[in-house]
């Protein structure tokens, strides 16, 4: 197959929402995970429920929505400030218009992680064609983590911003980059990296004259966006970056902790499986490195090299969260053999629905 590189293709959003495999993928991914959690709270708890999409983190999100971050965190224990205030939020607003919480953060998730997928498609048909960019929709909507995309998590939030910063940005819609990227920033703090390459990229490509301009349109929502969040920390705690050592009460496992250990808990077993799908993905990016563009090259290398040294147990969500990714996966499959992309999306669906049941089950921490 041949591979075309920046091929400009200009798609009307509205005719992508049904195009090719964006719709299909969405559904079907979207009902294994569904009835992967549903299986797995009730294993857990004996009776059919939504409990499912609400484990984990989820708990911690709906409780802060529910009685705020409370006061400054004590030494050795967890507390909600290691959490970002954007779904929160979303679940406050919900509980003061008197809507159940849990069913519309899902719902907008499931129409988020829509979105995401229809940028994911514009943008590797832009850069491939379509072959690869049907592909790269299917790898993404069931990479075996893709359960996260579901729940009270704020992973289709930053999927869906992330995706459109870059695609807004290949648009020259440079105001609506930088804002999609502080909705990915006000989730989850590496949500910055997404506006830091956008801004480094710009300030190596774009004529010397509109440098300055297009990067503060590009960074200066996120910047902002970090900058009265760590004034709200410091005003709340008397730390502005609360939100990085509150984190030190997860105990959380390095690279080189996992290496140094021989025998597994559940959180062992959490980080296996973690970094057996970073290596997966890493396995990919590495294929496909040559046909990345510079940026996506830049994204995809921190978003799987952070979690080495901060903590492994994210990694796969990480990596599913990370469209150039995906993007690479689809690369690599339009070029393989009709039975490897078979047995690839086989096994991929089948893992997400198992790891949807190990998470609502408590055995898997996404």
């Amino acid at each position: 197959m041949t591979i075309v590189i920046d091929v400009p293709v200009r798609v009307r959003a509205l005719r992508d929402w049904g195009k090719g495999s964006v719709l299909p993928a969405w559904v079907v991914s979207r009902f294994v995970v569904a009835v992967g959690l549903a299986i797995g709270y009730g294993w857990r708890t004996g009776a059919a429920s939504d409990g499912g999409f609400l484990v984990w983190d989820g708990g911690w999100y709906h409780h802060i929505a529910l009685v705020g971050y409370g006061g400054p965190p004590q030494l050795g224990h967890q507390s909600s400030w290691p959490f970002f205030p954007l779904l929160p939020a979303l679940l406050h607003l919900a509980h003061v218009a008197h809507l159940p919480e849990v069913a519309v953060i899902v719902i907008a998730n499931h129409a988020l992680i829509l979105i995401a997928l229809v940028g994911v498609r514009r943008l590797a048909d832009h850069h491939y064609g379509p072959d690869v960019a049907g592909w790269s929709v299917w790898i993404l909507a069931v990479f075996p983590m893709s359960a996260v995309f579901s729940m009270v998590y704020p992973s289709a939030i930053f999927l869906a911003a992330s995706v459109w910063a870059f695609e807004f940005t290949e648009q020259r819609r440079f105001w609506y980059a930088g804002l999609a990227a502080s909705v990915a920033t006000m989730v989850r703090p590496n949500g910055l990296v997404i506006a830091l390459v956008l801004t480094a990229i710009t300030l190596s490509v774009e004529p010397a004259g509109r440098r300055r301009t297009i990067a503060i349109r590009q960074g200066a929502p996120s910047a902002v966006a970090i900058v009265v969040w760590t004034a709200v920390c410091l005003q709340r705690t008397g730390n502005p970056f609360v939100f990085i050592t509150a984190k030190s009460a997860w105990h959380e496992l390095t690279a080189i902790g996992f290496a140094r250990r021989l025998f597994g808990d559940v959180h062992l077993d959490s980080a296996s499986v973690h970094i057996t799908l970073g290596i997966i993905a890493a396995i990919a990016l590495w294929a496909a490195w040559d046909h990345l563009p510079h940026a996506w090259r830049i994204l995809a290398t921190i978003s799987l090299a952070v979690p080495l040294a901060t903590g492994l147990v994210g990694l796969g969500r990480y990596s599913n969260e990370c469209f150039p990714l995906a993007i690479a996966g689809g690369i690599l499959l339009a070029r393989a053999p009709r039975w490897a992309r078979s047995i690839t999306l086989i096994a991929s669906t089948t893992g997400a629905l198992a790891l949807a049941i190990a998470i609502a089950s408590h055995g898997l921490v996404p």
